[in-house]
């Protein structure tokens, strides 16, 4: 019985790590796994082979995910809450925007 437990797991492959953004279109839409984030951060997932399960949430349910570590990588804006339970692996700079005639 066991046995039969752990072939079975090893068959389904390793467990995907979560992934938690903002339900706050565009960014996320309430109660899907769909927006900006969760569809950057599948197609980050798939170019580099880790399996994860992108969803959008609200707020307090994603920071509760980064305390807990739960919410293993989350597209936001660093704040100082926020570099309390993560790493910051990139900042915008800059932002350019151009109008065509």
């Amino acid at each position: 019985m066991v046995w039969l437990v752990w072939a079975s797991a090893a068959v389904a492959g390793p467990a995907p790590f979560h992934s938690y953004t903002l339900a706050v279109e565009p960014w996320g839409v309430a109660d899907s796994d769909r927006g900006v984030g969760p569809d950057f951060i599948r197609f980050l997932a798939a170019r580099s082979g880790v399996p994860v399960q992108a969803e959008a949430r609200p707020y307090l349910r994603v920071i509760d995910g980064m305390r807990s570590g739960v919410n293993a990588i989350n597209l936001g804006i660093p704040t100082e809450e926020r570099e309390r339970y993560g790493i910051a692996i990139c900042e915008v700079a800059t932002l350019s925007v151009s109008l065509v005639y």
